[in-house]
């Protein structure tokens, strides 16, 4: 029977939060597409589908440097003369001599792009830094939210504690009355007995009077 995970038990196994590997689980997603199990409120996966979740999780694109490149630009689309008919003579003040150059100069045919537009300043591997302050923010929230689990677990027992502070002060409040009402109730026995005594003690010394 194939065993099914969580994302919690993923997470564990793997020694990182929930929230990261939910983080993995969307990036396999954008790969992969949908999968895993829906079983009520829980999703689950196979132990392929968690090994997918890892490697396409953790995977890191690396980025190459930036390299200025430089672009030789060849118009072949006017070709110089071929034949010394062709060629149009330019007086330089030697009238035996002619030359290919325009009036209008000679055009360059190699351009260094880096030159025109500016280096480009080398971004490393911005992936690899996001993930990390992913993972950062996420051990931080998971952090707070032990911090506010452990405060709800200590307002829990304090709220326990007072009410069962409350309850034996009760206890102690109906236990005190009934003293009191017992203590009263026997303090008249007693007097009664008392005075009971007190009546046959007199008869007693009446006849020995003999009266």
């Amino acid at each position: 029977m194939t065993q099914l995970m969580t994302l919690k038990q993923i997470a564990d196994a793997n020694n990182v939060s929930k929230r990261t590997v939910q983080r993995w689980y969307e990036k396999a997603k954008d790969q992969l597409g949908d999968f895993g199990t829906t079983a009520g409120q829980t999703l689950t996966f196979t132990e392929d589908e968690a090994r997918h979740i890892v490697i396409y999780g953790t995977a890191t694109t690396v980025v190459a440097k930036t390299m200025t490149p430089v672009v030789t630009i060849v118009d072949t689309s006017m070709k110089p003369p071929t034949t010394t008919s062709d060629i149009p003579p330019t007086t330089t003040g030697d009238t035996n001599d002619t030359t290919q150059t325009s009036v209008l100069g000679i055009v360059p045919t190699e351009f260094n792009l880096g030159a025109i537009t500016g280096e480009l300043v080398p971004l490393g591997d911005p992936l690899a830094t996001a993930d990390q302050a992913l993972t950062v923010m996420d051990s931080l929230m998971d952090a707070l939210d032990q911090k506010d689990q452990a405060l709800e677990l200590q307002q829990q027992v304090t709220r326990n504690k007072r009410q069962q502070l409350q309850d034996k002060v009760q206890q102690l409040e109906t236990k005190v009355n009934n003293h009191k009402l017992r203590q009263e109730f026997n303090q008249k026995l007693q007097q009664a007995d008392i005075e009971a005594a007190q009546a046959a003690v007199k008869k007693l010394q009446d006849l020995a009077d003999g009266r």
